[in-house]
């Protein structure tokens, strides 16, 4: 069950699950005796309360982001680290640690910095004591061997309430999803295809007048019956896999290998947001789809990988018209 975070009479926007053991005054006050300073009000009583917890949804509008700058924005919190109390271990990539202990990427982190969270990707959230407050600061793992005061370490919040303030709400989360499917419906109803498929839809497109439809239209039924242009072990799925290399192949005249595949696959991704394409594959589900239509007998071995039969074709044209 998920709990809202409530710091010193102000609701936030954070909700969390599987909230850490339970500690007491004198295990926080031990651990500030570690560190040599004590902790600032709002994250005291947050491990009194919570003590660490996964985020339902953790995305951060950092104060230095820099949305036109690769990696310099759109991180999101994973996990608060939990105090470990006497007695139990927890693991080490939940527990908080002083600056002293951490020992990831063979970092070291200046005493005032003390890791609290981390991402899903290696990376830190620091709370930082400065001038008489505190910042939080987004550690890159990339750039460990970088002081943490400089600029590839940027700046998120002004202490540890402003950074649960700067959490994408739950409600925010719902109108950024809706808004992200409802662009790419749009962009899978009339968005411009990747280059690579247009190619072989102009070599297709004369003997298979209505391949363009059919493309869109496939594309559209895997959207509407899973939210998302991706592919994975469903039927639809499967054959809009079938659609992908009958292309291939009726555009070039080429076989194909299944790692060959995998690049042929990639080439379906949109080029820009606003273009036709791709949102992702699952390799694994690839590799049991091009297993299955081998064991069917619809792939059929030649000299440089393999090919449709002429009866597989007829069946993945007669599907394809009726998406």
């Amino acid at each position: 069950m998920a709990i809202r975070l409530n710091i010193l009479g102000k609701e936030t926007p954070v909700w969390i699950e599987e909230p850490g053991p339970k500690v007491g005054l004198h295990e926080i006050e031990a651990f500030e005796r570690e560190l040599g300073y004590s902790l600032p009000p709002d994250y005291r009583e947050f491990l009194l309360h919570f003590n660490g917890g996964r985020l339902v949804e953790g995305l951060v509008y950092g104060r230095d982001d820099q949305p036109d700058v690769p990696y310099m924005h759109g991180d999101a919190i994973s996990k608060l680290h939990s105090l470990e109390p006497k007695g139990q271990s927890l693991e080490a990539y939940d527990r908080l640690s002083t600056p002293k202990e951490f020992d990831a990427y063979d970092a070291k982190l200046p005493l005032n910095a003390i890791p609290i969270a981390n991402d899903d990707f290696g990376n830190y959230f620091l709370l930082c004591s400065c001038n008489g407050g505190w910042l939080v600061r987004f550690w890159c793992h990339e750039d460990s061997d970088i002081g943490v005061d400089s600029l590839e370490h940027r700046v998120v919040a002004e202490g540890f309430t402003d950074l649960l303030m700067r959490v994408r709400s739950l409600e925010q989360l719902e109108i950024d999803e809706k808004a992200e499917r409802d662009a790419e419906y749009l962009a899978l109803v009339s968005g411009a295809y990747p280059r690579f498929v247009d190619q072989e839809l102009e070599l297709v497109e004369p003997r298979y007048p209505g391949v363009r439809l059919w493309v869109r239209k496939g594309a559209l039924a895997v959207f509407e019956s899973k939210g998302h242009f991706s592919l994975h072990s469903d039927e639809l799925s499967r054959s809009y896999l079938d659609l992908i290399f009958w292309m291939h192949q009726e555009a070039t005249g080429h076989s194909l290998a299944l790692e060959s595949f995998d690049s042929i696959l990639r080439s379906w991704f949109s080029e820009t947001s606003n273009d036709f394409g791709l949102n992702g594959f699952s390799k694994n589900h690839v590799g049991s789809w091009w297993a299955s239509r081998i064991a069917s007998g619809d792939l059929t071995p030649d000299s440089s990988g393999f090919r449709f039969s002429p009866v597989a074709i007829d069946r993945i044209i007669s599907v394809a018209k009726g998406f």
